[in-house]
């Protein structure tokens, strides 16, 4: 009986530290259109901020959701990600999000493989889309490329 209480122990140390060590950070297909990053990482809005201004592929007004039309306080990366989609007209098949912490602003990051339209392969180029949300749920800034 000592036997099996110490297999069913080491057992049940076994499957707790699997459980333990599990990654839930990896990317998640949430439908057959695109993949979103579960882990939401840091970035540092204040480090390209006063480069929006240069960048001749940045857009800083115009947006869906606007001061005109907030969407209102964002309480998740849901909800970042739901306003983002607003602005996006490109195709996409994968989603990263970032926010800095010190400023409430989200980063949204849309991207996609391009293809080669004779082999339909993929040619090792990315197409990218981000879009920067406020906590109040104003898209601060788009950048494409």
């Amino acid at each position: 009986m000592k036997k099996f209480a110490a297999v069913a122990l080491v057992a049940l140390l076994t499957f707790s530290l699997y459980a333990c060590g599990k990654n839930e950070n990896k990317q998640i297909t949430l439908n057959e259109d695109y993949t979103l990053v579960n882990e939401v990482l840091s970035f540092k809005f204040k480090e390209i901020e006063d480069e929006l201004d240069k960048m001749e592929n940045a857009k800083l007004s115009g947006f869906v959701t606007g001061e005109g039309n907030p969407a209102g306080e964002i309480d998740s990366k849901n909800d970042a990600l739901e306003i983002a989609k607003k602005e996006i007209t490109e195709e996409y098949n994968k989603i990263n999000i970032f926010y800095d912490r010190t400023r409430g602003i989200w980063k949204v990051v849309f991207s996609i493989d391009a293809l080669d339209e004779e082999t339909d392969e993929v040619t090792g180029n990315t197409i990218v889309t981000t879009v920067y949300v406020d906590e109040d749920g104003y898209t601060v800034a788009t950048v494409k490329g």
